[in-house]
């Protein structure tokens, strides 16, 4: 299995599952889910063929975006966890020691 927290979880969707505001909220919602799997640290990467202007980016128990545009159609945006919201590890969950 994998071991946790994560400190690095990327979101790659399919550009059509963004352009679509229904389909987008459920990319979302699941990025939202992930803040489980991490601690206090770390980063969660989204692309999307929209940009922060273009659509609702912001995710519950994250910072950020950041946001970097490459090309007409690519946003790779940056997400770290919002100090003080610890993730929903179990405690039993497997940690990576430092």
């Amino acid at each position: 299995g994998v071991r946790r927290p994560l400190d690095v979880i990327f979101l790659d969707p399919p550009y059509e599952l963004m352009l679509d505001e229904r389909t987008r909220e459920r990319v979302m919602d699941q990025a939202k889910r992930c803040r489980g799997l991490m601690e206090n640290k770390g980063f969660l990467v989204l692309r999307s063929p929209l940009g922060i202007d273009q659509a609702e980016f912001a995710i519950a128990g994250f910072d950020g975006p950041e946001t970097h545009k490459y090309g007409p159609d690519m946003h790779v945006m940056l997400y770290a966890p919002t100090s003080g919201v610890v993730g929903s590890l179990p405690p039993d969950a497997p940690r990576e020691e430092a």
